[in-house]
Order: structure tokens, then C-alpha cells, then sequence
């Protein structure tokens, strides 16, 4: 039986992209991110539309005095710390229903494709589940091999750095625009949102996906000779109700707590709260210094203002 696929998983594939690797062990698309690395930014730009890809990413972070290694780690050391969505807000996220769906040989199958201390326990796995089969069907195997337990571990150690976007649909209420992000994300207006131009460096690109929201719930078939793919499309899946969000997520598996670099040109911009405090200004200002002192490139400062005869949010440069 063929699982349904869930969620979008729609990332960096290239019209024509073909799935796999290359005899030089490399794939399609790591030879068009090499080539947009070498090609003038106008062209990436022009790529990137062509390929329904963001221009531009966002994120909505609050300005803590406390804890300042926050800010610095994105704006200074250019790194993303990547959660694991055991810390996510939404109870759903990440946490995919898991089912054994197959028949006997294929089980056997994915019991042979699993690491074992030795032949000989493999071959008792195999006994055990020839057993439990006949007497108790998937749903036996699914509790004595732990099987919801083990996606759930998957996706718990799965890294993940999310990002905002501007909808084409919707852009003047989406991106920095975005009043409930700024609500939810950015301290009430009183923290900040980061702007990444991802034209500056395509290689961002190549663990990027794009969120889909929908109400139905994502399933995952351990038996699948895909499961870490269609765990990497569940991973893209949210209930509808999260849609204003507009969300790109980089994702790595096994990377959970971990830091991911990135090139410092990716990040050309700060757009400042409109309810932001002199305090966190002094900070943001702190941090800057710090990135000049590193040799990094001078960040586009802006700031978010409400629009008095509209539910609108204005982005208006600031003057230097």
C-alpha cells in the first residue's frame, strides 16, 4: 500500500531537477547552486521568481538585554541556532501520526535495513516480528517496535530555523507588514525583524522548504523505503490556522540545539518595532558596533510605523 504524502516539502527544486545523485556523486541541483553562486545577482534575483523562491526572508525576534548572545549569535557570529520542535509553540508541529502500512516482506525488509549489534540479534528481530504478524498484525508491530516513538525521536532531534515571507498574494500585509507576527514573534512590536536577502547568497536555498497549511493531519508509513522523506514533507505540514505566518523553514536532520553558519551578506537589514523601547535601541546599537568591529557588512536600518487610517503597517527607512 502507497502512503499518502503530506505536507508541500517545496524547497530548492529546480524545474527538470532529477532526483538522486549524479556518478560524480553529486545531484542537478547542487550544479545549479554552484552556478548561481557564480552568476550576477540580477540573474539569482531572476532565477529565484522563476522558481516561486522568497527574495526575501524574515525573522521577528524580541530584544532581550539578559540573554544578548540571542541577537549577536544571528547579527555578529552569523550563525542560526536550529530548535528542535519539542520547543515549538504549536502543540501539532512536527509531531506526525505514525503508521505500519505493508505487508510482511516488506517488513521483513525494513527490519534487514536496520542497524543491530549482531546477525544474530537481526535474525531474532526477524523471528519476533514473523511472530507478532501472525498474531497480532501492524498494530502488534507497531508497539513492540516502538514505531510512533521513534518518528517522534526522529523529529525531535530535527534542527530547525523558521523564517518568514512575504506572500505575492498578500505582500502588503505579509513580511515585516505582518501585524500578528510582529504581535506573536517580535515582543508586541517591541522587538525587531531581521531582513535576509537571499539573493546574496543562493546557498541558503539548499535546506530551505516551504510551509504548507492544511487541516489534514500528516501521517508518516514506517514501512515506507522513504520514511525520512515523507518525515522531512510532514515536517513541512501546519494546521491552517498558522497560514498567516507564510513560513520557510531551514531543516537538518540530527541537528536539533545545534548552530548552522551563514554568509554574513545574507543578512542586509533590521527593521525596529514600532512599540520599541529606548532601552532595547541602546542594545541594538551595541550589537551594530560589534558587527562593525568585525569587518561584517553595514545592516539597512528601518522602522515600522502604523498607519493611522488603516489596519497597515508602513516600513520607512532610517535617515542617517
Amino acid at each position: 500500500m502507497t502512503s499518502k504524502r503530506q505536507g508541500s516539502g517545496k524547497g530548492f527544486k529546480p524545474s527538470g531537477q532529477v532526483k538522486g545523485a549524479k556518478p560524480d556523486g553529486g545531484t542537478k541541483a547542487d550544479d545549479i547552486l554552484r552556478a548561481l553562486s557564480l552568476a550576477p545577482e540580477i540573474d539569482r534575483r531572476r532565477y529565484l521568481r522563476k522558481q516561486n523562491m522568497p527574495l526575501t526572508l524574515y525573522k521577528f525576534k524580541s530584544v532581550n538585554t539578559e540573554k544578548p548572545y540571542i541577537l549577536e549569535d544571528i547579527m555578529v557570529s552569523s550563525r542560526l541556532y536550529l530548535s528542535s520542535p519539542q520547543s515549538f509553540n504549536d502543540l501539532f508541529d512536527m509531531k506526525p501520526h505514525a503508521t505500519v502500512e505493508g505487508d510482511l516482506s516488506t517488513l521483513l525488509e525494513k527490519i534487514v535495513s536496520q542497524p543491530a549489534p549482531s546477525q544474530r540479534a537481526k535474525q531474532d528481530a526477524m523471528k519476533r516480528a514473523r511472530a507478532i504478524w501472525r498474531e497480532q498484525g501492524p498494530d502488534g508491530i507497531a508497539k513492540e517496535f516502538r514505531v510512533q516513538e521513534n518518528i517522534e525521536n526522529l523529529f525531535a532531534n530535527t534542527g530547525v530555523f523558521c523564517f518568514s515571507a512575504i506572500s505575492a498574494e498578500a505582500s502588503r500585509i505579509t513580511g515585516p507588514r505582518n501585524n500578528l507576527m510582529w504581535s506573536h514573534y517580535g515582543d508586541s512590536h517591541r522587538g525587531v525583524c531581521l531582513q535576509f536577502q537571499v539573493s546574496k547568497d543562493s546557498q541558503i536555498l539548499q535546506r530551505l522548504v516551504r510551509v504548507k497549511y492544511s487541516d489534514e493531519y500528516p501521517t508518516i508509513n514506517w514501512l515506507s523505503p522513504t520514511v525520512e522523506d515523507e518525515c522531512l514533507l510532514a515536517a513541512t505540514n501546519k494546521q491552517a490556522s498558522w497560514s498567516y505566518e507564510h513560513e520557510w523553514r531551514h531543516i537538518e536532520l540530527y541537528a536539533a540545539r545545534k548552530y548552522t553558519q551563514f554568509n554574513p551578506r545574507l543578512l542586509t537589514g533590521i527593521i525596529f518595532g514600532a512599540k520599541i523601547t529606548a532601552e532595547s535601541v541602546e542594545e541594538i546599537d551595541r550589537i551594530l558596533r560589534l558587527r562593525a568591529e568585525s569587518g561584517l557588512p553595514p545592516l539597512k536600518t528601518y522602522y515600522a510605523q502604523t498607519d493611522q487610517a488603516s489596519y497597515n503597517i508602513r516600513i520607512l527607512r532610517q535617515s542617517t
